[in-house]
């Protein structure tokens, strides 16, 4: 048995020496292991979302599910994970902001976490 102690996931590559422990002659044939494993675990990474407004009726909602904002301002999500920030209000007039954000699209915001992230969306009148 082999065992492999990982800090991370992903691909990763080793060597088994087998030493000969009978006197055999050497054939010169290569021996070829073949395996398959896994281990590890998804690194997590944090998301807070803060919201910069005059109304009571701005919230702040994320796909996947985790943020709910201003009552679940902050979540946890695998690395990699595509995040979709969508802000949700009766009024759809005034500008809405955001920061830190990948790509912004109207009333929406996308980023990708392979890091801890801070979002912040602003709506003025």
């Amino acid at each position: 048995m082999v065992e492999f102690s990982l800090s991370a996931i992903g691909d990763r590559n080793a060597t088994l020496v087998i030493q000969q422990n009978i006197p055999l002659p050497d054939c010169g044939t290569p021996l070829k292991l073949v395996g398959t494993g896994t281990g590890g675990s998804a690194q997590r990474h944090s998301l807070s979302v803060t919201i910069d407004t005059s109304t009571d009726e701005f919230r702040v909602v994320s796909t996947p599910p985790g943020i709910d904002c201003p009552e679940r301002s902050m979540a946890t999500f695998d690395d990699g994970t595509d995040v979709i920030l969508q802000a949700v209000h009766d009024q759809r007039d005034g500008e809405l902001d955001w920061d830190n954000c990948d790509t912004v699209s109207a009333f929406s915001c996308r980023l990708q976490l392979n890091a801890d992230r801070s979002v912040r969306a602003h709506l003025s009148a």
